[in-house]
């Protein structure tokens, strides 16, 4: 990799401080969307693309419900939620891009809970995130619906689940 280095011309002339220049990487092609590892195993829920509006918004309150959540938890989550599928395309992969300011506003929270609000979605097998927001381009999220419990899939089971 090339690496040029250049003198500041700031407060930091003459003080033998040099600042590294690296040229960015060529762009290549944009990753699929889901990316599974060899072997058809994943180390999160296993989770398919959400079709419909409904049936994810129903998803995300179903996992919030067995979370047992405080109430301000949930009506938070469902309020992001609701964000999300407003920016989703529904006419393909429900892919949304909505950008954080508006997901903070619309919830009336910091960026730190939107993140880990996001996070939480995402462990949860309810979103994935498709491509990483750039500087003039919100991130990507593909919204999913989990088709196996990750307790499940670690070995554990279900509370409630009966009989082997």
């Amino acid at each position: 990799m090339l690496v040029v280095r250049a003198r500041r011309a700031g407060a930091n002339a003459g003080s033998g401080h040099n600042s590294t220049v690296r040229p960015r990487p060529p762009k290549t092609t944009s990753p699929p969307l889901v990316r599974r590892p060899a072997g058809g195993t994943t180390s999160g829920p296993v989770a398919s693309s959400a079709r419909e509006q409904e049936s994810w918004l129903g998803a995300v309150r179903t996992a919030v419900d067995q979370a047992h959540l405080r109430s301000d938890a949930v009506a938070g989550l469902n309020t992001l939620a609701d964000s999300l599928a407003s920016y989703a395309d529904w006419h393909g992969p429900a892919v949304a891009r909505p950008p954080w300011a508006v997901l903070m506003a619309g919830a009336g929270r910091s960026r730190s809970w939107v993140g880990r609000r996001l996070a939480w979605l995402r462990e949860h097998g309810l979103l994935v995130i498709a491509e990483h927001g750039l500087a003039n381009r919100p991130a990507a999220y593909l919204l999913t619906i989990p088709t196996a419990s990750p307790r499940r899939q670690h070995g554990g089971w279900d509370v409630g689940q009966t009989g082997v």
